[in-house]
């Protein structure tokens, strides 16, 4: 199962089983202290950097690659664009749009290429507040069943931002379950895979029955550049 239709099939539940994507993107808000009136969201979702913006929207251009992730997205003010940060002409697409700021939360992770992706954000020399979860995330797990995470290593993202010199944060957020059956159901239901393919039914079992731990880890990059002149 690939990642676009993996959020596209659990959009329905994502929002119920989001909680940390919530967070950072609340987290990530927190950091601006400047109110820009226009906003393109890359990468954004069921519409959590929307619903938790603290300042007067004006126009709000919401970008994802999954329509129906797009379809759940309040529409107040908002202008909706079906673009792929993966595809070769999304650059050029999104700088036809006017907007004051970037921010993107929870979905650089699936880059295929994240140095591209921040150099060319960067390029475009618009303040920019950018959360990216690494491979870290759901380490533990990850071992356990001797699987390799589909997303980017914290290496890859730490590169790329030395190519443009930019300051990082980085933070760990934890989730418990009451059993290893629930966390799996929060995998599923999230629309965040543990892998790149769906788990073996070995896999689900030796998770079921020997994984003791009981939580889920997630590791995020906050980054964020505000050193640009808005005119």
């Amino acid at each position: 199962m690939n990642t676009i239709n993996s959020f596209s099939r659990h959009s329905s539940t994502y929002s119920n089983y989001a909680s940390v994507q919530t967070q950072v993107a609340r987290d990530l808000l927190s950091i601006i202290k400047t109110p820009f009136s226009s906003i393109l969201d890359i990468g954004c979702g069921d519409g959590a950097i929307y619903k938790h913006y603290p300042y007067e929207i004006k126009k709000f251009i919401a970008v994802d690659q999954s329509l129906e992730m797009l379809a759940l997205h309040p529409s107040l003010k908002v202008l909706k664009k079906q673009y792929s940060f993966n595809d070769k002409n999304f650059f050029k697409n999104i700088k036809k749009e006017d907007f004051d700021v970037i921010i993107s939360s929870s979905a650089l992770q699936w880059s295929k290429n994240i140095k591209h992706n921040l150099l060319e954000i960067n390029k475009m020399k618009k303040p920019f507040f950018i959360a990216i979860f690494t491979a870290n995330t759901f380490k533990d797990l990850h071992n356990f069943i001797g699987i390799k995470s589909p997303i980017v290593t914290k290496d890859n993202i730490l590169d790329a931002l030395r190519a443009i010199n930019i300051s990082y944060k980085i933070k760990t957020y934890s989730l418990s379950f009451e059993s290893n059956l629930s966390l799996l159901r929060y995998i599923q239901k999230s629309g965040v895979n543990p892998t790149s393919k769906q788990l073996s039914i070995t896999q689900v079992k030796k998770i079921i029955q020997k994984y003791t731990k009981k939580e889920l880890l997630f590791e995020v990059i906050f980054v964020h550049k505000n050193d640009y002149n808005i005119l």
